[in-house]
């Protein structure tokens, strides 16, 4: 799932790892990779992320914070930043989307990056 926005591409990779069973729980765990690519002719900075995860359970989660994954990395023009991070939902289906906010070093706009909707779901074999 690919989303161009002011010039800066958002792409992510979801992959189910595990469910996780505890005493009162049991949760389905999923890693996901974002790439972002900087297609602008400025370095940008990620400030903050804004995600909204969805379970087909009906639950909904906001998660908003600095930057991703403990950095505010700064990327520049043509290069790529990628990290990974992980998410737990209830059911074996749902959904994540959001957006980052960037400040353009050059001019020092912030600037709001959507992040494109991608499906969490497990994999599924078909006899």
């Amino acid at each position: 799932m690919e989303k161009i926005s002011s010039e800066i591409q958002v792409a992510v990779h979801p992959k189910f790892q595990h469910r996780m069973r505890g005493l009162d729980i049991s949760e389905h765990i999923f890693t996901y990779e974002v790439q972002i690519i900087n297609n602008s002719k400025s370095p940008i900075q990620l400030i903050a992320r804004h995600w909204e995860i969805y379970d087909a359970g009906g639950e909904h989660k906001t998660v908003r914070g600095a930057g991703v994954v403990g950095q505010q990395p700064i990327i520049e023009p043509g290069e790529t930043y990628t990290y990974q991070s992980a998410v737990g939902i209830l059911v074996e289906l749902g959904s994540m989307s959001g957006y980052y906010l960037m400040e353009d070093l050059n001019a020092g706009d912030t600037v709001r990056v959507e992040i494109p909707k991608f499906i969490l779901t497990l994999p599924y074999k078909l006899n």
